[in-house]
């Protein structure tokens, strides 16, 4: 199979993003009927013309192992999004199914700021509105419902429409944190950031020719990422940039193949997980996991043979602190993080977790809800620490 090959975008092509298919045919796994209600991406907004989306939550260690198809107990909280030094941001449904509440801890769960409440009025009319977020940053949030886009800067407690909080730019400054999304870009058709300090968004005056599906962003700012047509066969595309949005390399996904997770280590070295299409006529599901690997920062991509155990899911992929590669992964009441230390070839079971519900992740660390009301993060793929979740 040929090695693959980065190009330069035409500025020709680069049209209106296309939207994903419905987030229910692409995950093909169950949802609670409060997970139905708070969805996880960001609607299309025309007067925007962009959306943005929810990083890393998947639900794929929702049902009795058994087969019966029952939830399992849940946490009330719909996501976790993991930053760092200690910080995190938890999301939740309001009870009456008409608001999302934000809340934020920078001690691991000890403490928790004052919840911040978007949609006291969501539920006005006759017809109740899907909601949909985004955490972009440790105080940003993106809430949508009826066709616009709402911003806060300061943790929840003030909002405003986000054409008022945001600026278009050729490129993102430096200094401003650029979003990561791992697991679902669903509807995002170009990288957001925000400003650490203020708090404004940044979107990307060029467009991508197609909606993120995956973006992974290194410490020295280089954009990998996965772009996903809308119109089946159309292939997916692998993008970089290592000028912060200004200019983008492109190159195909392998032929009869999903990306299901990339990561990358800097502007040079990165790793793509791919599977069988499952949208082949006669797909083979059971095929293996492939991992490809670059070192040249795009220019070729070579196979690594892998033994890590198949799955056709994406999953959290990503970076330890260490520098290894690792992924969380299972089903029922058990999950595990599978680590590799040489470049993909062999993965081993590493930090295990009972009863797991949402996981997700970003670069260098991933995470999963529990059952019972906690939340598990690990860094290096080896031991996990706790963060605690507010009480409800």
């Amino acid at each position: 199979m040929p090695d693959l090959e980065f190009r330069a975008f035409d500025a020709e092509t680069v049209g209106n993003a296309v939207r994903q298919p419905p987030l229910a045919d692409l995950r093909g796994t169950a949802r609670t009927r409060q997970r139905r209600r708070i969805a996880v991406a960001l609607a299309t907004v025309a007067a925007l013309g962009a959306t943005a989306l929810t990083p890393v939550t998947i639900d794929r260690y929702g049902t009795d192992p058994a087969g019966s198809g029952d939830p399992l107990p849940r946490s009330p909280f719909a996501e976790l999004v993991v930053f760092g030094s200690h910080t995190a941001v938890a999301v939740r449904l309001a009870e009456d199914n008409c608001s999302v509440i934000f809340t934020r801890t920078t001690d691991d769960g000890q403490t928790w700021s004052r919840e911040g409440r978007m949609g006291h009025t969501l539920c006005e009319g006759s017809s109740r509105p899907e909601v949909r977020y985004v955490v972009l940053s440790e105080r940003t949030y993106l809430v949508s419902y009826n066709q616009r886009v709402y911003a806060t800067r300061n943790g929840g407690l003030a909002w405003s429409l986000m054409a008022e909080v945001s600026h278009e730019v050729d490129a993102f400054p430096r200094g401003a944190h650029i979003f990561s999304c791992l697991v679902a870009c669903f509807g995002v058709p170009e990288p957001l950031a925000t400003d650490p300090i203020t708090g404004v968004v940044f979107r990307l005056r060029s467009r991508l020719p197609h909606a993120l599906a995956q973006m992974y962003v290194t410490d020295d700012g280089t954009m990998w990422g996965v772009l996903q047509p809308g119109d089946w066969p159309q292939p997916a595309l692998l993008v970089k940039s290592a000028d912060r949005g200004k200019t983008w390399e492109t190159a195909p996904v392998p032929a009869g193949t999903r990306a299901v997770g990339i990561a990358a280590r800097d502007s040079r070295e990165a790793y793509l997980l791919l599977v069988p299409d499952y949208r082949q006529s006669n797909p083979d599901r059971s095929g293996p996991t492939r991992v490809r690997r670059t070192t040249d920062g795009g220019r070729t991509w070579t196979e690594v043979t892998t033994d890590l155990p198949h799955s056709d899911a994406t999953r959290p992929f990503t970076v330890a602190s260490d520098g290894a590669l690792m992924l969380i992964d299972g089903t029922g009441q058990q999950a595990a993080v599978w680590v590799s230390r040489d470049g993909g070839a062999h993965f081993t079971k590493g930090a295990e977790i009972a009863n797991p519900g949402n996981a997700g992740g970003l670069p260098g660390r991933l995470w999963t809800i529990t059952s019972s009301g906690t939340s598990v993060v690990t860094e290096n793929g080896e031991h996990w620490r706790s963060v605690l979740l507010p009480a409800t």
